[in-house]
């Protein structure tokens, strides 16, 4: 048996998520036996103005705070705190600690050091066709 979900609406309550349970339609489905297991993927919300930034790009202090070192306009090296809200495949979903337009360090970050003056080379993007091609935005 599976259960299709609908959406809970922004009202979280224990009460509505409770209706939301005992509303929940049955579909039968012969492939899926008792003790088979499925992954679910669940939509939480949408987070407006975050970034994705590559998972290699972000680094952890002794405390376990995400960190990320961000390239300024005078090509100097900065360290910047960050709050992740999840990941995302290859990449992390954060909310706070950058901006748009900051170039993140995603290579070589052994020899980059907060203050030091680096020569930035531009990635691509792994999804660019061409070298025109822009970035896809944070959904």
């Amino acid at each position: 048996m599976i259960a299709v979900l609908e959406k809970a609406g922004d009202d979280l309550s224990r009460a509505n998520l409770m209706k939301q349970a005992a509303s929940l339609k049955e579909v039968r489905v012969p492939m899926l036996l008792p003790g088979m297991y499925v992954r679910v993927e669940m939509p939480t919300g949408i987070a407006k103005g975050a970034f994705l930034v590559p998972q290699e790009a972000v680094s952890r202090d002794r405390r376990g705070q995400p960190l990320a070192m961000v390239v300024n306009g005078d090509n100097v090296v900065e360290q910047r705190q960050l709050t992740v809200l999840q990941d995302r495949g290859s990449d992390w979903i954060v909310s706070e600690g950058l901006s748009a337009g900051d170039r993140v360090i995603v290579m070589g970050l052994q020899k980059a050091a907060p203050g030091a003056t680096v020569t930035p080379q531009e990635q691509a993007t792994p999804d660019a066709k061409s070298e025109d091609a822009a970035p896809a935005p944070a959904e």
